[in-house]
């Protein structure tokens, strides 16, 4: 069969009218329409390919514009977040304007009034002088409304004569001509309608406002300032049904600011009758938008939600922050707490030459260790790498096992982000060391392709690569002309920078490039990575050094993917009392809402039994010892052959004493049942007091020093400054090591 030109040819193909391949078809016949007929041979061939083309362009397409549609869901939704903060800020500004302000409400509006006068008269009856120059303005504001409809009274005074005001105002109460005169902050739209929310709040037991502030005192006499609709997560507090809230006001998470044509578009829940009032449970959620609506007015966007699934409670994040820093030695910078207060302001702690061994124990309040990889066949303790995850996060990790001693590998699932992430906390010691090799990257290579394709999920590495990459591009670059030519542009899964909002160049202020460097760039080129430092957050158009002030050998590493949820990225000012040498690294990972007190299951009690000793019962105890139990256990000890002994039958004998001292313990009365409250699931805990059983007023004194040379040096940045605060932190770690280490002969001798 014969067709006339190519287009007749195509004519049989069947398509789907949503099908991206039906341009192309269409451009092709319309080229081919005046074209001599195609022989048999010929023509069937293009019809086949075109067959076999169609269902792989449409994949492809498909593929790529669901990709592009996430990335830029991700983008919208950092603008909404963005967008609601300035809104608030823009909001305190304007409350600032008016903190010179009194709304009086009550007062009779007269034709001709002289309002000056009837404030002398109210001033008067408290007891308070009023001159005309306290006043810089006083008006009536709003339309002029039916009889007996007073309108509210603007004064404009001084901040002082304000506060004698408010303190004086008590004397107007039982004078009958003044009792319906109010005096108030003259708030914002938005505080407005905070102000009468928070009063409703069943758990809020009185709430007034000063300089713009609502001040909250609890049913449990506890004090609060609201100043923005996320600080509603202070006032719902989960617990016995005495604490929960008895109306409904569900602000949803990240719901900031919903565009309509016309402006803002905001559903509240109005007023008035019964069926518009909320019965339910309050749940306030972080992240609530307080909007202008159409008419210039803030509204809340609320709903009634009558659900059967638990209340989504107050301790929720929205972020997860992660430390990554070379600690020089872990326990070592553990004996003072300067280490221990930073972490808690982070939920992944990635620490590499921790330094550590199989004997040692390392523990951090409200963290979970993960499996740590030390250094094996080492002559002394040195590499290694250990990670911390806050124990609320701690069932969504999953611990990789991998063969590489350079890598430790995990993978928190899409519970926690909108892709399953792959981290890696990275220790790759120096290029002049016994155990460099630059297979290692090799190694590291094969590690991510592997986990990658059996979890599909997206890479973040971070850690000290020991490598330097000055400015070098780490990622591929492709001639468009070339790309154009071979129209191969869609096939190729390149990485789009500028789709993602990436900057293509990346600063750095260590220009340095060596073997580690290269073969790092070389990585990133292959697997598609891309370095963060001097990129985002306050290192963009920087790239601070990390390691003694003169280069970058610390580095976080992402999928391009996941540039978007990057919400903060720097590399922290140098402290001695954290590292030898290096700086941290700071990122903050947008991530989905997280409740903090459901995964943590906290304020349940549980019961633990201690050892209380009691000297008097001393002679009890010693009655109570079970002396067969006694002879047993010292037959065995005579019988264990020493060259055969195994840790099981060390710990079965040691088992065995425990048990005889606890009975004997429990039958004289000195172990006693303590009820404890799971409680340690906070974050961000500021000015968090760690203590420290060895700490005594001699390194509080040192201490202070240090931290006076640490702020001196942070506002100076001398090179006097900074040896000053050298010798501060050496002076401070000298007093902790003595007292440490007088800490456990007492406590080997006791």
């Amino acid at each position: 069969m014969r067709y006339s030109n190519f287009a007749e040819a195509c004519s049989g193909i069947e398509s789907d009218a949503n099908n991206p391949a039906n341009e192309l078809l269409d451009l092709l016949k319309a080229s081919t329409e005046n074209s001599q007929a195609l022989n048999e041979s010929g023509e069937m061939t293009a019809v086949k390919v075109m067959q076999l083309l169609l269902p792989a362009v449409n994949v492809l397409s498909s593929t790529m514009i669901i990709k592009n549609c996430a990335v830029q869901d991700a983008k919208i939704e950092k603008i909404y977040s963005a967008v609601r903060l300035n809104a608030y800020a823009i909001d305190n500004q304007n409350q600032y304007s008016r903190r010179e302000n009194l709304r009086i409400a009550g007062i009779n509006e007269e034709e001709g009034e002289d309002l000056f006068s009837v404030l002398v008269t109210i001033c008067d009856a408290m007891n308070l002088k009023l001159n005309k120059s306290d006043i810089v303005s006083c008006h009536r504001v709003g339309k002029k409304g039916i009889q007996n409809n007073n309108r509210t009274v603007i004064m404009r005074t001084t901040r002082d004569f304000k506060a004698k005001i408010f303190a004086n105002k008590k004397g107007l109460h039982g004078k009958p001509d003044f009792k319906n005169i109010y005096f108030n902050d003259d708030l914002t739209t938005l505080k407005f309608k905070l102000f009468q929310i928070v009063r409703k709040l069943d758990n809020v037991k009185a709430a007034h406002t000063r300089d713009g502030k609502i001040h909250c005192i609890l049913k449990d006499n506890s004090r609060q300032i609201v100043e923005n609709p996320d600080d509603l997560f202070k006032l719902v507090k989960e617990g016995n049904s005495s604490n929960r809230v008895s109306s409904q006001v569900i602000v949803t998470a990240h719901s900031s600011f919903v565009n309509s044509d016309n402006g803002v578009h905001v559903n509240s829940v109005k007023e008035g009758n019964s069926s518009n009032r909320v019965s339910s449970q309050v749940i306030v959620t972080a992240h609530s938008s307080f909007v202008n609506s159409d008419n210039g007015e803030n509204s809340i966007d609320t709903s009634v939600q009558n659900t059967k699934s638990e209340s989504v409670k107050s301790n929720s994040c929205d972020s997860v922050k992660v430390l990554a820093l070379n600690v020089c030695d872990l326990k070592s910078k553990l004996k003072s707490p300067e280490l221990e207060v930073l972490c808690n302001n982070y939920d992944i702690l990635c620490f590499s030459e921790s330094k550590l061994d199989q004997y040692d124990v390392i523990n951090i309040k409200h963290f979970k260790s993960l499996p740590p990889l030390n250094r094996k066949n080492a002559k002394r303790k040195s590499g290694g790498i250990i990670v911390f995850v806050r124990d609320y996060l701690f069932e969504n990790v999953e611990v990789l096992n991998s063969s590489n001693e350079n890598v430790l590998w995990f993978i928190l699932d899409n519970n926690v982000f909108d892709y399953a992430t792959l981290f890696g906390a990275v220790y790759i010691p120096p290029e002049s060391s016994n155990y460099s090799n630059i297979d290692i990257f090799d190694v590291l290579e094969r590690d991510i392709i592997k986990y990658t394709a059996e979890t599909r999920c997206k890479v973040c590495l971070l850690g000290d690569f020991n490598a330097h990459t000055g400015t070098k591009t780490d990622f591929t670059e492709i001639n468009d002309y070339v790309l154009n030519s071979v129209q191969l542009e869609i096939l190729i899964n390149s990485v789009n920078l500028e789709t993602l909002g990436i900057d293509v160049s990346r600063n750095s202020l260590d220009l340095s490039v060596n073997n580690y460097g290269n073969r790092l760039l070389q990585l990133c080129q292959n697997i598609e990575l891309l370095i963060v430092n001097g990129r985002l957050g306050k290192d963009k158009g920087i790239g601070a050094l990390t390691c003694k002030n003169t280069t970058i050998v610390d580095y976080c590493i992402l999928s391009p993917e996941l540039f978007p949820y990057i919400s903060e990225f720097e590399v922290l000012p140098f402290d001695p009392m954290l590292s030898d040498v290096h700086n941290a690294l700071h990122v903050k990972i947008l991530c989905k809402l997280i409740d903090v007190n459901k995964c943590m299951n906290s304020g349940e009690p549980s019961t633990i039994v201690k050892a209380v000793w009691d000297s008097k019962n001393l002679q009890s105890f010693n009655d109570c010892l079970n002396d067969e139990n006694i002879v047993c256990l010292n037959d065995k000890l005579d019988a264990i052959d020493i060259a055969s002994v195994s840790k099981d039958s060390i710990n079965s004998l040691i088992e065995e004493c425990n048990n005889i001292i606890i009975q004997a313990a429990s039958e004289c009365g000195m172990l006693k049942e303590k009820n404890i409250v799971n409680n340690n699931c906070n974050r961000n805990i500021k000015n968090c007091k760690v203590k420290k059983p060895w700490f005594n007023q001699e390194c509080y004194t040192k201490r202070k020093d240090y931290h006076k040379a640490k702020s001196y040096n942070w506002r100076l940045k001398s090179v006097e400054s900074k040896n000053n605060l050298i010798r501060c932190s050496k002076a401070y770690k000298k007093v902790c090591n003595l007292q440490y280490n007088e800490y456990r002969k007492t406590s080997l001798r006791s």
